[in-house]
């Protein structure tokens, strides 16, 4: 058994015409001379166009020929199986659709050519698989049909989880969007086409494979959201790249607890560190600041081993409550020289910055034979540290034993 070209191209065109008869006719010829590898895509179009149609007689006959042969295909002197599908054959128009064309070794751009011929364009279940496997023609008209309008008003252009290897330029046909889905795909590289997305807020390209951010990413003046984890950044140039962005305020980059990606965790840790600063609103602050937010807030180990003591005393006069606090406490176990609960006589206790008139009272009334004073000098052995001190800068000279409102 066997097809010329011409014979193979005119059969294929009548299992494709839109005229269900046409494609019965196709169907005539290759029950009548033998069905090859090459036709097999048409013939089970044929059969999904009889499902579709409901003529449940012609559809059980070409069936009854199909399965024929998927079970088997001679080889030679040998009988093997062709394909593993012949016990779930039907082809349904839903989120499954791409699967089976898989499992049936179906050619999908086929496929698409044909369901975009027969079926109306917005049929939400083959969307998707329209989009990434039809011409750049059928991607055009489906585009419009992948775009919506959030709660708030806002366009949203979502194209996640299509295993798109690239991005079509065809969604540069729309410009007027705020949010773009496009995590779940197999993308390496982005387009450099970002000057094209002025209004884009939002962006979400997590779950692939990329590893850099193209230069005109910087261009995206409005973007406020980028979700860009699980993926395989060279971390200074993308960390760098997303600190042009003006009006970024929510990132996140690092990896997820159950994929690991190619970082290493000391560079998980920084790219967590990168999304604490932008999250908080601290990517654009000065590097002391951001080191007492990372350190002090946030209990960052790698910011709290770069904050000297006199960094932490000025702490105390933060504005940040919450800094105040943990600089407080830092200072009290400064290397370990935390207070033990007593006070020996002959103690001196220099008292920086504002504490609380009961603590005061305690101080004069209760350890009536230390001294206490508002200066350090040669005498001093503890200093009582308060909220906002003005002369914390000789601390750094001399050992002391640091004491908070609580140890008292």
């Amino acid at each position: 058994m066997s097809y010329s070209k011409i014979e193979i191209q005119n059969i294929k065109r009548l299992a494709t015409n839109a005229d269900l008869k046409n494609n019965l006719i196709a169907f005539e010829i290759i029950s009548n001379r033998g069905l090859v590898p090459e036709l097999f895509t048409d013939i089970y179009w044929i059969y999904n166009r009889l499902i579709w149609s409901k003529d449940n007689n012609l559809e059980k006959k070409v069936l009854n020929y199909i399965q024929k042969f998927l079970l088997y295909k001679k080889n030679n002197t040998k009988i093997t199986p062709l394909l593993d599908c012949s016990n779930n054959i039907k082809l349904s128009l839903d989120p499954d659709f791409e699967t089976m064309a898989s499992s049936c070794d179906l050619n999908k751009k086929v496929l698409a050519e044909l369901l975009f011929k027969n079926f109306p364009i917005n049929h939400n279940p083959i969307n998707n698989f329209l989009f990434k496997y039809g011409s750049t023609s059928i991607q055009e008209q489906i585009l419009p049909f992948l775009k919506v309008r959030e709660h708030n008003g806002n366009f949203l252009l979502d194209l996640g989880g299509f295993k798109l290897k690239t991005v079509p330029n065809a969604i540069l046909l729309e410009k007027n969007i705020q949010t773009l889905k496009l995590w779940g795909n197999e993308l390496k590289e982005l387009p450099d086409f970002w000057d094209h997305f002025q209004e884009l807020t939002v962006l979400n390209i997590a779950e692939n494979n990329l590893t850099k951010l193209p230069a005109s990413f910087s261009s995206l003046t409005n973007l406020n959201k980028l979700y860009a984890q699980n993926n395989n950044f060279d971390l200074i140039p993308a960390l760098n790249t997303i600190k042009q962005l003006p009006k970024i305020k929510h990132i996140s980059i690092a990896t997820t607890a159950n994929n690991t990606g190619s970082y290493t965790k000391a560079d998980n840790d920084e790219l967590i560190q990168f999304e604490e600063l932008v999250n908080h609103g601290k990517i654009y602050a000065p590097e002391k600041e951001q080191l007492l937010f990372l350190g002090l807030v946030m209990n960052n180990a790698l910011a709290l081993e770069k904050l000297s003591l006199l960094t932490l005393f000025e702490a105390l006069s933060n504005e940040d409550k919450t800094i105040r606090y943990a600089a407080k406490l830092k200072i009290a176990n400064w290397k370990d020289a935390g207070f033990n609960g007593e006070l020996p006589e002959g103690s001196s206790i220099a008292i920086l910055g504002i504490i609380s008139f009961s603590v005061r009272n305690k101080l004069n009334n209760e350890f009536a034979n230390i001294s206490c004073t508002t200066d350090i000098n040669e005498k001093t052995t503890h200093i009582m540290i308060g909220d906002f001190p003005e002369n914390y800068k000789a601390v750094e000279d001399r050992k002391f034993i640091f004491l908070t409102e609580e140890d008292l």
